[in-house]
């Protein structure tokens, strides 16, 4: 007796899935152009390094990052 008042209660949200579902049934499609290759692309990227320096032996970092040394 209780499981046929639990189903009973629960017919209307059966009814609403199944009414969800055929919404969701819709055609998929999609333009296939829009996938084609294609023909030239350029890509990638730049970087510059300082490789080398020369260091001022005049300026006034270079004295007091090497104060008193040979």
């Amino acid at each position: 007796m209780r499981l046929s008042r639990r189903l009973r209660a629960l017919w209307p949200f059966a009814l609403l899935a199944s009414a969800v579902a055929t919404q969701a049934a819709e055609e998929y499609a999609f333009d296939t152009s829009a996938f084609e290759k294609k023909r030239f692309e350029l890509g990638g990227y730049a970087e510059l390094k300082q490789e080398d320096f020369r260091l001022n032996p005049d300026g006034a970092f270079y004295k007091l990052n090497n104060f008193n040394q040979p």
